[in-house]
């Protein structure tokens, strides 16, 4: 009999040590799945990131290069394709004042 109770012993403890492990895992695995969830949000807001910080840096280089195309083109008086506008009103302008002094009655006069 003695025997018998120890081995009911013994089943009642590894019973209760199956139902404590089966619990925990259990609970591992609901863990598992949120903390599968929370690395997929984590991924997507990394992916932002990285997308925000690349067109950032794009917006910097275009800046910098219309920069230098500015730079470029602030020394001339001559029609550019940036802005023909202004610089077509600049040379009407010289040539407006090429013809006055032509005709003016200073430039008729003999140079010595």
């Amino acid at each position: 009999m003695q025997l018998n109770s120890k081995v009911a012993r013994a089943k009642s403890d590894a019973d209760i040590r199956f139902n404590k492990l089966t619990q925990d895992l259990q609970v591992i695995q609901s863990n598992l799945k949120d903390q599968s969830v929370s690395f997929i949000e984590l991924a997507g807001v990394i992916a932002m990131v990285v997308e925000n910080l690349s067109m950032q840096i794009e917006a910097e280089l275009q800046d910098l290069t219309d920069r230098q195309s500015i730079a470029l083109y602030a020394g001339h008086h001559r029609e550019t394709r940036v802005d023909n506008t202004v610089t077509t009103e600049k040379l009407r302008e010289r040539q407006m004042t090429k013809k006055a002094s032509i005709f003016s009655p200073l430039s008729m006069s003999p140079r010595a």
